[in-house]
C-alpha cells in the first residue's frame, strides 16, 4: 500500500503550487485547460517538482509514495483530458516514461498498486 494524498489534503499546496509555476523550466499551457484538469495537473506538479513540499508538510512520506500520487495524478489527468479530447499519444507515451522512470529509484515498483491506481481511475471517472 501507499500513502494516496486526496485532493482535500492537496488543495492547501495550490497557492503554492501557482506561485512556482511560471519558475519552471518548461512552460505549460495550464490556463488553456478546463478547472478541472487545471487542478489536476498541478497536483501532478507538485509530485514531479516539489517533492520536498510535500515532504515539509506531509510526515511519512517516502519516495515511493510520492511516485505513486504522482502517478496517479498524471493518470487522473491523462484519462480526463482524453476523454475530453480525444486520444494523444503524447500523453499515453508520457505514462509510459512515468514507469520507466521509476526503474531509476530506490524502490521496486508494485505493479498490484499501480493496477489498483488505474482502476481506482477508473472508478472515480465514471461516477
Amino acid at each position: 500500500m501507499y500513502k494516496k494524498l486526496n485532493k482535500q489534503q492537496l488543495k492547501n499546496f495550490l497557492p503554492i503550487i501557482e506561485e512556482k509555476i511560471s519558475s519552471l523550466p518548461v512552460k505549460y499551457n495550464i490556463e488553456e485547460l478546463n478547472n478541472s484538469l487545471s487542478e489536476i495537473f498541478k497536483y501532478y506538479l507538485l509530485f514531479t517538482h516539489w517533492t520536498e513540499i510535500v515532504n515539509n508538510e506531509i510526515s511519512d512520506m517516502q519516495m515511493s509514495d510520492i511516485f505513486y500520487n504522482r502517478y496517479y495524478w498524471f493518470m487522473m489527468y491523462s484519462r480526463k483530458y482524453q476523454s475530453q479530447n480525444g486520444l494523444d499519444e503524447g500523453i499515453e507515451q508520457q505514462a509510459f516514461k512515468l514507469l520507466e522512470e521509476a526503474d531509476h529509484m530506490d524502490f521496486d515498483i508494485n505493479w498490484e498498486i499501480i493496477e489498483n491506481i488505474e482502476k481506482l481511475i477508473d472508478s472515480e471517472i465514471s461516477e
